[in-house]
């Protein structure tokens, strides 16, 4: 009986100190996490309090802009446009806008200008602008001569030269016209040879003024060698003119990739009175006489041997240059008397005056 009360008892005292460690622990426990959660709640208030340090040596310094590719001007216009007023899906206005901006950027080209102080002013014009002018506009077959010299025919579309010259005030005073082409070439002309009356002659090639007509000088945007003038075609600006008679070389005016035409009021100069091989006078009878030119392949000479005044129907007496056929120039021969008279006609110089030899055989 004593020893089952002892057992008891010693459960007891078991049971309490296993109750009191419980109890400790748990408060040990709660204490600690307690403190964890005040140190949480004290760093978390310093960092939304804490500021950022402020270094006004830095602040003032521009930052360095990253490194970017190289962009063209054409693209930086573009984005530029963009920028500036980028297109809305929901506004039509906004695209003829844009439209509108790039047109501008790149622009249509000057083709041709015309200037000078025979001009009260200057213009400049895009194809489209000459296109534009109706009332200057022809379209015509052009009968021609070369130096060879071959007959030949071109067809042309473009505005009159006159339209234009009217359309910027050609001064009465003007007496020079330049035609310039891209390359360098030039053909020269007296205000009358380019402006005045000539002709398209369609029998030609039979060497029949039949069916002539009056033609103007046009610079021409669509050309072609041919005579049918459906066959023209788009190209550099030329310049096309009739003919003053059925011999008359025109080709060297037909001036290509034409850019400019100046007008000017200075002389434009006469050509050299034609000279002969032979003083006038009384000769052997078979003696040849040449008619000559300082500036022999640039001019044609007209002449006769009745007496008759040389007309621009009359025979040229170099049909070709000195570099084609020199051949084709043949001496005028003296078997009786005859009275030569002769005059020299070329673009860009009024003609020479007229010269008489007269020359008889001696007997």
């Amino acid at each position: 009986m004593q020893m089952r009360d002892q057992w008891q008892r010693l459960g007891v005292y078991f049971l309490i100190v296993l109750l009191t460690m419980s109890l400790l622990t748990g408060c040990l426990n709660h204490s600690q996490t307690e403190q964890s959660k005040s140190v949480d709640q004290q760093q978390s208030v310093q960092h939304e309090v804490q500021a950022p340090q402020f270094n006004e040596s830095e602040a003032l310094q521009e930052p360095e802009a990253p490194n970017k590719p190289a962009v063209n001007k054409q693209q930086s216009d573009v984005e530029a446009i963009e920028k500036e007023d980028p297109i809305r899906e929901d506004s039509d206005d906004d695209q003829v806008e844009i439209t509108a901006k790039e047109e501008t950027v790149s622009k249509e080209p000057i083709v041709l200008t015309l200037k000078g102080n025979g001009l009260k002013q200057s213009g400049s014009f895009t194809l489209t602008g000459l296109k534009d002018m109706k009332g200057g506009y022809a379209e015509q077959v052009y009968s021609a001569v070369n130096n060879w010299p071959s007959k030949k025919f071109f067809v042309g579309k473009g505005i009159k030269i006159t339209y234009l010259l009217d359309k910027l005030g050609l001064k009465d005073d003007a007496k020079t016209i330049i035609v310039k082409s891209e390359d360098g070439y030039k053909a020269t002309f007296t205000k009358e040879q380019l402006l005045g009356q000539r002709y398209y002659y369609p029998n030609i090639v039979d060497e029949s003024k039949d069916g002539q007509q009056i033609v103007p000088a046009i610079i021409a945007w669509e050309n072609r060698e041919s005579k049918d003038l459906s066959k023209a075609q788009g190209g550099n600006l030329m310049l096309l003119l009739g003919q003053k008679s059925l011999h008359d070389v025109t080709t060297n005016g037909f001036a290509k990739q034409v850019n400019l035409i100046e007008v000017l009021t200075s002389e434009s100069g006469r050509w050299e009175d034609v000279t002969v091989s032979s003083e006038p006078g009384a000769v052997e009878a078979g003696t040849e006489i040449s008619l000559n030119h300082s500036e022999m392949d640039r001019v044609k000479i007209y002449y006769t041997v009745g007496g008759s005044i040389p007309t621009y129907d009359s025979p040229v007496y170099n049909p070709s240059t000195s570099y084609f056929q020199p051949q084709l120039t043949q001496p005028v021969t003296v078997d009786e008397a005859i009275i030569i008279k002769a005059f020299a006609s070329g673009f860009g110089k009024q003609d020479s005056e007229m010269t008489t030899f007269q020359y008889e055989v001696k007997k």
